[in-house]
């Protein structure tokens, strides 16, 4: 049988988050949804500032005008 994790066991009981983490469960709630805003922007900065790497063909000019010459 699985545990029941405390964030499972607080929503099925808010009454508990004050017991259980010293805060009301209507602040536990503004916190976490603080919290997943700003792993979302994190999550967003992080992406702006990959670089990604465009792979390129690089083709010899001679060598394709030669195999293209129209006689």
């Amino acid at each position: 049988m699985r545990g029941i994790s405390i964030l499972e066991h607080i929503q099925s009981h808010p009454q508990e988050a004050q017991r259980l983490l010293g805060i009301k469960y209507e602040q536990l709630e503004k916190l976490l949804t603080q919290a997943i805003k700003l792993h979302e922007k994190r999550q967003e900065l992080i992406a702006t500032k990959k670089v990604r790497i465009i792979p390129v063909v690089v083709i010899d000019h001679l060598s394709y005008q030669h195999q293209n010459k129209s006689f």
